[in-house]
């Protein structure tokens, strides 16, 4: 989920949590490995294929969209921190 930039838009909280594991030198392998196996529930892998085709059959109410974008937000969010535990254990592995 990529958001063109302009002027007025604002960071999104991965990009903003992604220069914060920027500045943090040297994640621990553990942590990297920890992250890395972090994946959501199958209850909530089907929750969200749920949403997603009942947004595109019927539309969802006010709440149910709330509910797929913190799902949306969450997989963001994982998706930034696999990255950062990746280069970590690659950099890990070079030294």
């Amino acid at each position: 989920m990529v958001r063109a930039k302009t002027e007025e838009s604002s960071d999104s909280v991965a990009e903003i949590l992604s220069r914060a594991f920027e500045s943090a030198a040297g994640m621990p392998a553990a942590m990297a490995e920890l992250i890395l196996k972090a994946r959501l529930p199958e209850t909530d892998i089907q929750r969200v294929e749920d949403l997603l085709e009942r947004k595109r059959d019927l539309g969802l109410s006010g709440e149910q969209e709330e509910l797929l974008r913190d799902y949306l937000h969450v997989d963001s969010l994982l998706t930034v921190l696999k990255s950062k535990a990746r280069r970590a254990l690659g950099q890990a592995a070079a030294a």
